[in-house]
């Protein structure tokens, strides 16, 4: 409970300064809610986040996840066409 408390409250605070650390702590702490919230709002606001200082902590990890996103909507795609 304690532990989605604090997810909700971290996810009030996701802004282009805390997205990149919000994403490490979310990872770190296994909280998908926050992670995905966080990854989104990195993909959509991604060069004002690689200019955070954060941005260094978390940048392979972060695209090594958005990789993994193209390819499950890639393979989706394809079960879709077979079907």
């Amino acid at each position: 409970m304690l532990k989605q408390l604090c997810e909700q409250s971290l996810l009030a605070k996701l802004t282009t300064k805390t997205a990149a650390e919000l994403f490490y702590l979310a990872d770190l702490h296994s909280t998908d809610k926050l992670k995905a919230a966080s990854l989104e709002y990195i993909r959509e606001n991604s060069f004002a986040v690689m200019l955070t200082s954060s941005w260094d902590k978390v940048a392979v990890q972060v695209v090594q996840e958005l990789r993994k996103m193209a390819e499950l909507k890639k393979e989706n795609k394809d079960e879709a066409e077979q079907n």
